[in-house]
């Protein structure tokens, strides 16, 4: 009688109304009724009885301990979670409030289904709420699940989802070491996305990513949030910044994989016009003559280099491709002819510009013995110059 009374106490509070007020059918039945009849009131109650979903989490709450995983007390604890509201009301104090239950059913249940359903509830609460304890609660989750290093679980994957759109710097570095150490390989997608999000929502902490690891580790890394983050224009072209940046400066020495994660960064910058880099890509053309004139980088990719470069148009591409330019016809003039392709890049990168610095190289190319399809693009280039 006492814990009835108490129930129906807590209802009538929570439903504006006295204890003489007349309360509906589904509040009798969940009052007076064994758990089935508590589940079978829950579902039955209209939109406007709300009050009996929370009242439904608290009986869970206050006898799960007792009875354990049962399965009609879980059957009560999901018909309460999926009568809630979908999203927090204007009543701060009680989406709170519910935050705060739900995070209590999802510690005490080890049941999946409940436990599922209380994060897919939890997480759009939480959200508005900036809930600390609900990220912090799913971080000592995943955080153990990584440790363990057995198969994931639909409850593990529901958080790793949940951490994708709430978590914080913790949610982050346990996303990115599971990600680093290919535990789950089987749910590569489900960790891609999650550490995609995590790494929009925590940009700083993507940013020492990059300068902390290897240069295979940012290779890998900034090709799954290129292929994740599609809709994050600024995002990647911040990240593909600092990625230049780190194949400029590293120690690890020339190779094939560091000028592919090069070339990768210039097209995103270029493509964003991301000019915020403009200082960065002309430090890096001079990287990338000496990677081409040592074999390293090919024809073709030091080509797709000048024209990136012509694509963003830094103040100082015209000097820049006017003085390599310059380079080349003063190898010509000594009859050590350059690359084609490379001098018709140029080119058509200064024309491109449209910077009258670059006529004087473009008019001495006329006089050269380059090949006359090479000085007809010349002409052509000296005719787009802006004067």
């Amino acid at each position: 009688m006492k814990k009835t009374a108490f129930i129906l106490a807590g209802l009538c509070i929570l439903h504006g109304l006295s204890a003489e007020t007349q309360i509906s059918a589904s509040q009798q039945k969940f009052i007076k009724g064994n758990i089935i009849d508590k589940t079978a009131a829950v579902k039955e109650s209209s939109g406007t009885e709300q009050p009996l979903a929370e009242a439904g989490l608290d009986f869970v709450i206050e006898y799960q301990p007792l009875l354990g995983d049962d399965r009609d007390l879980s059957a009560l604890a999901i018909a309460s979670i999926l009568a809630l509201p979908k999203s927090s009301t204007t009543d701060s104090g009680y989406t709170e409030r519910i935050a705060e239950k739900l995070v209590t059913v999802f510690t005490q249940s080890k049941d999946e289904t409940v436990c599922i359903a209380a994060l897919d509830k939890l997480t759009p609460l939480a959200t508005e709420l900036s809930s600390g304890k609900a990220v912090a609660l799913m971080n000592t989750h995943l955080a153990a699940a990584g440790a363990e290093q057995a198969e994931a679980s639909q409850i593990t994957l529901a958080v790793l989802a949940a951490l994708g759109k709430l978590g914080n710097s913790d949610s982050f570095a346990i996303v990115y070491s599971i990600w680093k150490n290919k535990y789950w390989p089987d749910h590569t997608a489900e960790i891609e996305k999650a550490l995609t999000a995590l790494s929009i929502r925590t940009a700083s902490d993507a940013v020492k990513a990059i300068s902390a690891g290897s240069v295979s580790e940012a290779a890998e890394y900034f090709a799954v949030l290129k292929k994740n983050a599609l809709n994050a224009k600024n995002f990647i072209a911040e990240i593909a910044e600092n990625v230049l940046s780190k194949t400029i400066y590293t120690a690890e020495g020339f190779s094939g994989e560091l000028v592919e994660l090069q070339l990768s960064a210039l097209s995103v910058i270029a493509e964003s016009q991301w000019t915020r880099a403009s200082k960065l890509v002309i430090k890096y053309f001079e990287v990338a003559r000496n990677e081409y004139a040592s074999g390293v980088m090919s024809e073709s990719q030091f080509t797709a280099v000048i024209g990136n470069i012509a694509k963003l148009a830094p103040p100082e591409s015209a000097v820049t491709l006017s003085t390599y330019l310059a380079d080349l016809n003063k190898n010509a003039a000594e009859n050590a002819v350059p690359a084609k392709s490379v001098v018709l890049a140029v080119i058509s990168a200064l024309g491109e510009l449209g910077d009258k610095t670059a006529f004087d190289t473009l008019l001495y190319v006329t006089y050269l013995s380059y090949p006359e399809d090479v000085i007809q693009a010349a002409r052509e280039a000296l005719a787009r110059l802006k004067w």
